[in-house]
């Protein structure tokens, strides 16, 4: 947000305004000058911008994250005694104590759906016990506005409406962890359905209204016309804040603005689940849109024209209007997921990879010979486990159970209700579901089959040990990143079995191998989301650079818009269903290495430039056998996450590269960090001396 130069200028502005006002009143003159309060300081921006103005006594910093208490403490102190005097508070605001109530209240908690940071106790608290009865409180006002929106992609932020093929899961109630999910609207392939309307407006000066008016249903509610015919899957809400009274100085977070600090909220208007429809719209039609403000959020209920309304909880549906949700609904195991976990459920094309792998790790293994699926995947469900029973199935070779970890009896639930929809009884018998880590999972089900069986109750094929297959279908995770501690679990299962694959049991992994991808990137919006590049006010919070992490995953490409900059070099393939995979550990082991050898072994990549550019980073991309021929398939609207190396923040900035230069990269492998990449240097091509 540090890099967002119209929010620091509006903010800046705001504040200064405040300052000249405050400042010719005598009792601010007779105590010597303002003294004002800023909540949720961060990096001091604020606060610095305010203690270089003519006027100021005293600023107050609050901040209850300690790391950033210390880096503001740093940022502030480096600007010597060209401010007023600047009190960093290590503290949430609701527990501050001052010495007296201060003149001027600024704060910046806001999220993409206003109020998701508790702005508002937060705001409330503030204005009645730290703010003077005839303070000024910066932002004054927000207001509210929404708009319905086409896009069935947007459900699956929230649900599980397009499973893998093949697997039902009408069984448990998969949904979001969140009531609401942030999105840059502008790269989401959406259609609109309303023109934008006015939700809701709030006065942050009046906290005694607000308070009264919590959790109720605002009378009347708002009226929506659509303006085509379609599906209406969601709200996109946005707001924009008057910072100061006469609204001058405003921020707007809607779609276009050139607001780089905030993205747009989304709420589903339907339960997000297999098959979900949107409420049918035709234009002309007008709609009522049911609103009320919680603390932290705000809660939707839409009405057609028909009367009926739709939601995506059932208890909204009640409370709005007394219809009872079914008892279907409530019957089934509720399991709330995060958003890397939605995205990975909903992601048909890489259900369709871990199908293929299974496929063809069956087919390898001899003829009859049963199949123990051991899942030690960390996913809430064990997704993988019902593909290969499906894949056995298929392949006509006996399905000997399986085993899978649970994170806890909740999860536990949810996976039995799943597997009761999806395996026959015998199945079901002969599945078991461990509240266990993946770990503890190799550890009871390797080298040994699990639960042990009498051989004597095995006939025909059956009576041959199984091959235990192991699934680890979220080793890349949906972000892009490795999964932590994913290699060190799979090094477990050769260490479990090592000297006795071949006389008792054999082992398939899927994947077989995984394969590292390396690509240069430029990308100043990279840059600008992970560094301060920017001097807001010409105040400069670069020591804010001291707590970046050299790796960013889990971010847009569509969003980032990378330019590459050299072809993509492959780094390294470690074959994970061969016991070479240890081999191929202590090789990369660097600290192995030196105890063994007396020096570090370095894998050492090289990256020439094929374009003229600044790196911003490298792109790691790890990739399953099979991957680039199903996932190079146009899909409309998925949502694809890259991962990677940020270059070092030596405070020399990203180096320039012309066509031929080259990055020298270092791969090594620690268990405790898994995979390193690291920039080790730049080496220039040499080029023709001008005569």
């Amino acid at each position: 947000m540090i890099n967002d130069m119209p929010r620091g200028e509006q903010y800046g502005r705001a504040i200064a305004a405040a300052v000249r006002q405050l400042s010719k009143r005598p009792d601010v003159v007779a105590q010597g000058g303002v003294v004002a309060l800023d909540i949720g300081t961060g990096s001091g921006l604020l606060s610095l911008m305010c203690a270089q103005l003519q006027g100021m006594r005293e600023i107050h910093a609050c901040e209850m994250n300690d790391a950033l208490c210390a880096v503001a403490r740093e940022v502030i102190a480096s600007h010597g005694s060209s401010c007023c005097p600047v009190k960093v508070h290590s503290s949430v605001s609701t527990k501050l104590e001052l010495p007296a109530k201060v003149d001027l209240l600024f704060c910046e908690v806001f999220d993409a759906g206003l109020l998701g940071e508790h702005a508002l106790p937060t705001i409330m608290h503030a204005k009645k016990a730290l703010l003077k009865e005839d303070g000024i409180l910066i932002p004054s006002r927000a207001t509210v506005w929404g708009q319905l929106v086409e896009a069935p992609a947007l459900l699956e932020r929230f649900g599980v409406p397009r499973p893998p093929e093949g697997v039902v899961m009408s069984g448990a109630l998969l949904r979001g962890s969140e009531r609401y999910t942030c999105e840059t609207m502008s790269s989401v392939p959406h259609v609109p359905l309303s023109e934008p309307v006015e939700l809701v407006k709030l006065d942050f000066r009046n906290t005694e209204t607000l308070g009264a008016n919590l959790g109720a249903w605002i009378d009347p509610p708002v009226e929506m016309r659509a303006t085509r015919d379609g599906s209406a899957h969601a709200l996109v809400y946005w707001w924009e804040l008057e910072l100061d009274e006469a609204g001058s100085c405003r921020i707007n977070s809607a779609p276009g603005t050139g607001c780089d600090s905030w993205q747009q909220a989304v709420r589903p208007l339907v339960a997000p689940e297999p098959g979900a429809a949107g409420v049918a719209v035709r234009k002309g039609d007008e709609l009522l849109l049911h609103l009320r403000v919680q603390v932290d959020r705000f809660d939707f209920v839409l009405e057609d024209v028909e009367g009926q309304r739709t939601a995506d909880e059932p208890c909204l549906l009640e409370e709005a209007t007394c219809c009872p949700s079914t008892k279907a609904a409530k019957q089934r195991p509720e399991l709330l997921l995060e958003e890397e976990e939605l995205l990975r459920f909903n992601d048909a094309e890489h259900w369709e990879v871990v199908r293929c792998a299974i496929d063809r790790a069956l087919a390898s293994l001899p003829s009859g010979m049963p199949a123990q699926v051991v899942d030690i995947s960390e996913a809430p469900l064990p997704m993988a486990l019902l593909l290969a029973a499906g894949c056995c199935e298929r392949a006509q070779r006996p399905l000997d159970g399986g085993v899978a970890g649970m994170r806890g009896e909740t999860e536990r639930r949810a996976a039995a209700a799943l597997l009761l929809d999806n395996l026959s009884d015998e199945g079901l018998e002969r599945v078991s579901l461990l509240l266990a880590s993946p770990l503890q999972v190799i550890q009871v089900a390797l080298p040994a089959p699990f639960p042990p069986v009498d051989p004597r109750h095995r006939t025909g094929s059956s009576a041959a040990v199984p091959a235990a297959l192991v699934l680890c279908e979220d080793l890349v995770e949906a972000s892009g990143a490795l999964r932590s501690g994913v290699l060190e679990d799979l090094a477990t299962v050769w260490r479990c079995c090592k000297g006795q694959v071949l006389l008792d049991r054999q082992i398939r992994v899927v994947p077989e191998a995984i394969t590292l991808k390396l690509t240069l990137i430029e990308s100043p919006e990279l840059e600008r989301r992970t560094r301060v590049v920017e001097r807001p006010g010409g105040v400069d919070v670069s020591n804010v650079n001291a707590l970046s992490v050299p790796v960013f995953l889990g971010l847009e490409e569509s969003c980032l818009q990378p330019r590459r900059l050299s072809l993509e070099v492959e780094a390294l393939t470690l074959p994970l269903g061969s016991e070479d995979f240890l081999k191929a550990l202590i090789v990369l082991d660097a600290e192995e290495c030196r105890q063994k050898t007396g020096r570090p072994n370095l894998l050492k990549v090289r990256l020439t430039a094929t374009s003229a550019g600044r790196v911003h980073g490298i792109q790691t991309d790890f990739r399953w056998p099979l991957a680039d021929e199903i996932r190079d398939k146009p899909v409309a609207g998925r949502r694809k996450m890259i991962a990677g190396i940020l270059w070092p923040n030596d405070g020399k900035g990203c180096p320039w590269v012309e066509v031929g230069d080259s990055i020298v990269v270092s791969v090594r492998y620690s268990p405790a960090r898994g995979l390193v990449v690291t920039p080790v240097c730049v080496e220039r091509r040499q080029r023709p001396s001008s005569a």
